[in-house]
């Protein structure tokens, strides 16, 4: 009978009467293989990851949290299936807590917000000296109603369904995306990955859906737009344009 050893690092048996360099592939794939099982079987998840409520009956999930000691300020971000954010401004000191939810195109309604207000600036500094009080007046508050109200779309709830488990009206449909009942007035968008109560249309300028949570917001933000771009271009060609 060949005689057999263990080797200490893999746990895998072999034959010492193979040749030396037999012995020496065969305990490095053992050895290989050892490591692997053991990553693998460790939890990758960081420690500050949990889940809020039971997840069969929950949409979002805690992805990290920051406090900052003054002014006292808690910062948590939670995040549902990777695609839209949650982030709640709660203080110690204060009652008042504030909530944003961003969508997956959150960098091109930054970038948005950014341009508008940018070129709203430069409108305003170039006709500061040639335009009457009351034009500047009236172009500042337009241009305040167009970036206020697109902020608010941006950073509204439009309308998320949290998951549940059991109809609440016979109405009711499954949505097997989201793994939950829904209103019969949502509807599943695959950008958001979630439904959307009351929804209307994926507005990739916004960063998210547009439902009935934050419609109003939007209609008023399309309309001071384009008062407020026909308002700038008079303004440019009075002011800014050779005669």
């Amino acid at each position: 009978m060949a005689d057999e050893s263990v080797d200490a690092k893999s746990c895998a048996k072999y034959n010492v009467s193979n040749h030396p360099n037999e012995c020496e592939i065969l305990l490095t794939k053992n050895r290989i293989k050892y490591l692997q099982e053991t990553i693998n079987s460790i939890d990758t998840l960081p420690r500050n990851h949990e889940i809020i409520i039971d997840p069969k009956t929950s949409t979002w999930e805690l992805i990290c949290e920051y406090h900052i000691p003054y002014p006292s300020l808690s910062i948590k971000i939670l995040h549902i299936r990777f695609s839209m954010y949650s982030i709640h401004f709660i203080s110690q000191n204060n009652p008042f807590a504030c909530r944003m939810i961003v969508g997956p195109q959150w960098w091109l309604m930054a970038s948005t917000l950014l341009t508008l207000a940018t070129l709203s600036t430069a409108v305003f500094i170039s006709t500061f000296n040639r335009a009457s009080t009351q034009e500047l007046i009236t172009g500042l508050l337009l241009c305040l109603t167009c970036l206020i109200s697109y902020a608010l779309v941006g950073c509204f709830d439009p309308g998320i369904v949290e998951r549940y488990t059991e109809p609440k009206t016979e109405e009711d449909t499954f949505c097997q995306e989201c793994d939950s009942y829904r209103p019969e007035s949502a509807f599943h968008c695959e950008e958001c990955r979630v439904c959307i109560k009351g929804h209307d249309h994926h507005c990739p300028w916004t960063g998210k859906c547009i439902g009935e949570g934050n419609i109003t917001f939007f209609y008023v933000w399309l309309f001071s737009l384009v008062v407020a771009c026909v308002y700038e271009i008079i303004q440019i060609s009075n002011y800014m344009l050779p005669p």
